[in-house]
């Protein structure tokens, strides 16, 4: 126990991350107990977002919203997540000062251990958040299939879609869940930034939608 006190009085940055790990964890029963988790408040402030894998890899998004959705792999909700990076990167950093003084009798500079330990407990994060997310209960419910976002009004994301060039879409589900999507366009027009679309019909893999200006958005 003395040691592992000492490994941490000896680095600050990743006890630091275990102490905002206990803090949180303590605000989420206290609120919950109240009647108001945090994680509804951060669910409040930060709506659902579900990324598209394939929209990832095919179209410019923004690039925190990529690397969130790469990293949490799972899918996992928000403070779940906050507390699953801050926990691994925090550990991770431990674990290799731990085995270095084992094996060589004394610890990394902080200034190689720091970027190391988050740059690992960062990868690592990827697939703790992957593991948590398959044994979550998942609430059945809330199942959205894609056939289901057919006749939906989405918004254009990319900064254009025509018949040459697919681009990003989002959507909301029944539960005012935001997905974004990959899609394409048959026609010859050019779809913009911001505008909004009907989601007519997927392709033969349902990887990306097809869809048209919205009928109704000149209406009136």
């Amino acid at each position: 126990m003395e040691n592992f006190l000492t490994l941490l009085d000896n680095n600050t940055y990743f006890a630091t991350l275990l102490v905002i790990v206990l803090c949180i964890s303590l605000l989420e029963g206290i609120m919950s107990v109240i009647g108001f988790g945090l994680s509804n408040l951060i669910d409040t402030i930060f709506p659902d977002i579900d990324l598209d894998i394939d929209s990832i890899n095919n179209s410019s998004t923004n690039s925190f919203t990529e690397l969130f959705g790469w990293v949490n792999k799972g899918k996992t909700p928000v403070v779940m997540f906050i507390i699953i990076a801050l926990l691994t990167i925090g550990l991770t950093g431990l674990f290799i000062q731990h085995t270095m003084l084992l094996i060589t009798g004394s610890e990394l500079p902080s200034i190689i251990i720091i970027p190391l330990g988050t740059f690992l407990g960062f990868i690592l994060t990827r697939y703790v958040s992957d593991f948590i997310g398959k044994i979550m209960p998942k609430e059945e419910t809330e199942a959205v299939s894609r056939d289901s976002f057919i006749g939906n009004i989405g918004i254009v994301v990319s900064n254009s879609i025509h018949k040459d060039l697919p681009g990003e879409i989002k959507v909301q589900d029944i539960y005012k869940k935001t997905h974004y999507f990959n899609a394409f366009t048959n026609g010859e027009d050019i779809l913009s930034k911001n505008e909004k679309v009907l989601l007519v019909g997927l392709n033969d893999s349902k990887t990306q939608f097809e869809i048209i200006k919205d009928p109704n958005q000149n209406i009136g």
